[in-house]
């Protein structure tokens, strides 16, 4: 067995990163407004015009991280929290040209397939980049591949631009070092217009990570060094979400050779990706957003476009065409899994239209423990629901839902019974969130407009990080 036989298969055996749940979804900005809600017996249409404004405001601050997240991150093993330090400034890097690269690995042979442009790099073990992390780091997306070890993707200025800048952390959170990032731009307009830029991040394990959105980049050395990933013949893909576990990284895209979404996949540890022969095409609505969900061998992609417009399902290793839940309520929906069993869904009845013979738009929790088969609706109504950002299930009774708020302000609400009550455990008023999922029962994170929170007991408590040295 020579050296590269035994590095694929010691990546092959090591454990698995915890994929995040969902991508946010502020992208979902409807080009009219729906129908006006009947409340107790009142008519309102205002509450969406200010889901409008507060969108607007929530797109100059961050890009989307998600999904289909994703998710998921990974906090430390106890319940302290992260300590307070001061930022220190720095210069923002520069942004270089984009390295060429050299004849990419061979694809499977399937219909149709993908050839990567670039190659496998070697593997020096990770190196922090010279300075501090910038005063003025943001951060957008985060990847945990173990309750210790991650990954932050944000952004600092540089000129009238964004430049990308990724930190590490090896202590589950308390201590952020800054490490190498792919020479890119951070999204921070809507995704579905952005040509180029990058904003979100993904590890399989120690060694094999991504950043995407629209574009991509991977590295198999820990993030020591990047390179650019391109479609051949598809110049112009986009990748809108993409998750890694079970030994392959998925991906979700447009722009290729059908008018719709398509799906992609590779193993962690190569560049040569291959698409799946199911499509998922667009909807009526102005507006598609994709989410992509991975739970062990098992995953699910669901497209809104207003509504619900249709799914695939990942069985055998092979994406299937699927009819994901709440096809016909008239609204938008969102997913997370627990299990490869145990999957729930977030819609929002009526937004669009009557659904059910009811005149209100009420949001209800449907679950499903068929692996996405079929679904069963809850009869409790989640309380104040404008739009909710992201799903993460933690267990298959543990239920949290980032809602972005109007009148009560943007929150985290909890479930500790499978949807039947629910409580608001963080209050952000106007810092939108656009994240969250979950590593254990216990860990997870929230992304919002301005910081990364973290929870070590379950989602009762949260504490923010501090990227800065003291």
């Amino acid at each position: 067995m020579n050296d590269d036989e035994l590095r694929a298969m010691l990546r092959d055996e090591a454990p698995d990163g915890a994929p995040e749940t969902l991508h946010v979804r502020v992208d979902r900005i409807p080009a009219a407004y729906p129908r006006p809600v009947r409340s107790g017996g009142r008519w309102s249409g205002s509450v969406w015009h200010g889901v409008s404004g507060l969108l607007a405001a929530a797109f100059t601050v961050a890009v989307l991280a998600g999904g289909a997240w994703f998710l998921l991150g990974g906090l430390p093993r106890q319940s302290g929290v992260v300590t307070p330090t001061s930022p220190t400034a720095s210069a923002p890097p520069s942004i270089g040209p984009v390295p060429t690269s050299t004849a990419g690995a061979a694809v499977t042979p399937t219909t149709p397939t993908v050839t990567p442009t670039a190659t496998r790099p070697p593997t020096p073990a990770p190196t922090a980049v010279a300075g501090p992390v910038p005063a003025d780091f943001t951060p957008v997306s985060a990847t945990f591949v173990s309750a210790d070890v991650g990954w932050t993707l944000g952004s600092t200025r540089c000129g009238a631009a964004s430049c990308a800048v990724i930190v590490r952390t090896t202590d589950g959170g308390r201590t952020w070092s800054r490490v190498a990032a792919p020479p890119a731009l951070v999204v921070t307009a809507y995704f579905g217009a952005a040509t180029s830029g990058v904003s979100g991040i993904r590890f399989a394990n120690g060694a094999d990570g991504w950043v995407f959105g629209p574009d991509l980049w991977a590295t198999h050395d820990g993030g020591a060094t990047w390179h650019r990933i391109t479609f051949a013949g598809m110049a112009a893909a986009r990748i809108w979400t993409l998750e890694a576990g079970h030994g392959s990284v998925r991906a979700v895209f447009d722009g290729g050779t059908v008018s719709g979404f398509q799906l992609a996949s590779a193993v962690v540890h190569g560049d040569a990706w291959t698409v799946a022969s199911v499509s998922i095409p667009y909807g009526a609505g102005p507006v598609p957003s994709v989410q992509l969900v991975l739970s062990g061998a098992s995953g699910w992609v669901l497209e809104d476009d207003r509504v619900v417009v249709g799914g695939a399902r990942l069985v055998g290793g092979i994406w299937q065409a699927w009819q994901p839940p709440c096809l016909d309520v008239n609204g938008p929906a969102v997913l997370a899994a627990s299990t490869a069993m145990d999957v729930v869904a977030a819609c929002q009845e009526g937004v669009w239209g009557p659904f059910d013979g009811s005149d209100t738009i009420a949001t209800h929790l449907y679950t499903s423990t068929d692996g996405g088969t079929t679904f069963t609706r809850g009869t409790t109504t989640m309380p104040d629901v404008d739009t909710i950002v992201g799903l993460a299930a933690p267990t298959p009774s543990t239920v949290m839902a980032a809602l972005l708020r109007v009148s009560a302000g943007s929150a985290i609400l909890a479930s500790t019974n499978g949807g039947h009550s629910w409580s608001a455990t963080l209050q952000l008023g106007s810092d939108a969130p656009r994240y969250i999922g979950f590593t254990t029962a216990s860990q997870g994170f929230v992304i919002t407009g301005h910081a990364l929170w973290f929870t070590y007991d379950g989602g009762h408590h949260w504490v923010t990080a501090r990227f800065q040295a003291p």
